[in-house]
C-alpha cells in the first residue's frame, strides 16, 4: 500500500512539473481512460481510489524525514537535496487531501525559514489548497504567517481580499476567511476600503443571512469611518440640517461617501433596500443594529461640535439642544439622514398580523424585536427622551403588543414593550 502511495506521489510531482499553473484541485471518481490522477484545464483532479495510498505514504515519508530535516547540515548535499524534495512532494500531497494536517504545516514552515521554500510560491500553493479546503483553520493560519513575513507594500491587499469572498462563496459563513480578511482591513489604504466596501456590498446582495460576513463588513465600515471627517454640513444651518430632511445623493452613486454622514447614511439605504427585498433574514436586522448604534454615536458627535462652534463663536445661546435629539431627524426611504420615525416606519410596515409564510413570520419577529431594541437603545443614548408619547412609537408599539398575542410562540416582547 505504501509504495503504490508513493507512486502516486510521484504522479503527482510529474503532474506539477508539466502543468505549474494548476489553480484548483477537486476529487473525482476513478476513469480508466483518465487514470487515477490527471490534470485539465490547470484543474487537478484527484480519484478518491488514491486517497487512502496516497495519504497512508505521505505520512510515512514526512515521519522518516522530518527529523532529518532538522539535521540537514550533518548530511552530504546529495542526501539533503533528496530529504528536502521528498518533504515537499509528500507535504504537497497530503494537504491536498487535508487542509488541517497541522504537521506537514509545519513542515513547510521550517522549509521556509531555512529559504528551501519561497514565500510567493508558498502563497500561490496556499491558492490551490483552499480551493479545496476553504475552511481550513491551519491553512488560513499559516496563511497569515507567511504573509507576516513579507512586506506589507509587496502584498497584494486586494487579491487577498478576493480570496476570503471566493472561500467564503464555497463554504457559507466561513469564520476562518473572514477573520483573515478582518486581520488585514487596517493595514488598508482608503480607496481600497471603498473598493473592499463595493465588492463586499455585491457579494451580500446574494449571502443576505451570512452574520460572518456583514460582520466583516462592519470592520470595514468602522476603519473607513475613522479616517473621514464628521461632515457637519456647515453650509446649512443647525434647523435644516437636522430637521430639513435634506438629501444626500443616491445610495447607489459611484463617487465614494466623504463624510461620516454619508457613509453611515449610505449604508442604512444599502441595509433598508435588502430588508425589504429579502424579508426574513435576521441577519440583516443584526446588521441595522449596529448601524443605529453607531448612528446615535454620530449625532451625539455632532451635538458636541456644534455646541464647541457656537461657544467658540460666542453663540451658544442660538443652540437648541432639542434639535438634537434623533426623534425630530426626518426621513423618508431614501437618501436622507436617519431617523427614529424613519425606523419606527419601516418596522410597522415589516411587523405583518397576517403573516403566514415562514420568511414573513421570521420578518415580523425580526422587525417587532429590532424595534423595542431601538427604542430603548434611543431612550438610553438620549437621556429621559417621551419617545413613549410620539404618536409613531405608540402606534408601532401597539403593533408589536397585537403580534405578540396572534403569534405568541414567535415574539417574546411582553416583558419588554
Amino acid at each position: 500500500m505504501i509504495d503504490q502511495g508513493k507512486e502516486y506521489i510521484r504522479t503527482l510531482d510529474e503532474l506539477f512539473v508539466a502543468n505549474p499553473d494548476i489553480d484548483e484541485a477537486g476529487f473525482v471518481f476513478y476513469q480508466d481512460d483518465a487514470g487515477e490522477l490527471f490534470v485539465e484545464n490547470n484543474k487537478l483532479a484527484i480519484a478518491f481510489s488514491c486517497t487512502f495510498e496516497m495519504y497512508a505514504a505521505a505520512t510515512d515519508i514526512i515521519r522518516t524525514t522530518n527529523q532529518v530535516l532538522h539535521e540537514l547540515g550533518r548530511v552530504s548535499a546529495n542526501v539533503r537535496s533528496k530529504v528536502i524534495a521528498n518533504a515537499i512532494s509528500a507535504t504537497r500531497a497530503l494537504l491536498l487531501l487535508n487542509g488541517d494536517n497541522y504537521t506537514a504545516w509545519a513542515v513547510r514552515k521550517f522549509l521556509l525559514r531555512t529559504e528551501r521554500l519561497e514565500l510567493s510560491k508558498e502563497i500561490k500553493f496556499i491558492d490551490l489548497v483552499q480551493t479545496k479546503h476553504p475552511k481550513s483553520c491551519e491553512a488560513w493560519a499559516h496563511r497569515q504567517w507567511v504573509l507576516s513575513r513579507i512586506p506589507i507594500q509587496s502584498i497584494d491587499l486586494s487579491r487577498e481580499f478576493q480570496v476570503s469572498r471566493e472561500a467564503a462563496e464555497k463554504h457559507p459563513k466561513n469564520y476562518y476567511a473572514w477573520t483573515h480578511s478582518n486581520l488585514l482591513i487596517q493595514k488598508t489604504d482608503i480607496d481600497t476600503l471603498f473598493a473592499e466596501l463595493r465588492n463586499t456590498a455585491e457579494w451580500l446582495n446574494l449571502h443576505v443571512s451570512d452574520h460572518a460576513g456583514l460582520h466583516n463588513r462592519q470592520i470595514v465600515l468602522d476603519t473607513i469611518a475613522q479616517r473621514l471627517p464628521t461632515g457637519t454640513c456647515h453650509a446649512l444651518s443647525i434647523s435644516q440640517f437636522l430637521i430639513s430632511g435634506t438629501t444626500i445623493g443616491s445610495a447607489n452613486t459611484i463617487a465614494p461617501p466623504q463624510t461620516r454622514l454619508e457613509l453611515w447614511t449610505h449604508e442604512f439605504d444599502v441595509n433598508t433596500d435588502l430588508v425589504l427585498r429579502y424579508p426574513g433574514h435576521e441577519a440583516l436586522w443584526c446588521h441595522r443594529r449596529f448601524l443605529w448604534v453607531r448612528w446615535l454615536e454620530l449625532v451625539q458627535t455632532i451635538k458636541f461640535e456644534k455646541i464647541v462652534e457656537a461657544n467658540l463663536n460666542e453663540e451658544a445661546s442660538v443652540i437648541d439642544d432639542e434639535l438634537f435629539h434623533v426623534a425630530n431627524f426626518q426621513y423618508s426611504s431614501r437618501n436622507v439622514w436617519p431617523s427614529l420615525s424613519g425606523e419606527c416606519l419601516l418596522c410597522e410596515k415589516c411587523v405583518d398580523l397576517s403573516a403566514e409564510s415562514e420568511n414573513d413570520v421570521e420578518q415580523s419577529r425580526c422587525a417587532a424585536l429590532y424595534a423595542v431594541w431601538m427604542l430603548q437603545k434611543t431612550s438610553t443614548a438620549e437621556g429621559e427622551v417621551t419617545w413613549r408619547q410620539l404618536p409613531f412609537v405608540e402606534q408601532l408599539l401597539l403593533r408589536c403588543s397585537q403580534l405578540q398575542l396572534h403569534k405568541p410562540a414567535q415574539l417574546w416582547l411582553a416583558n419588554t414593550i
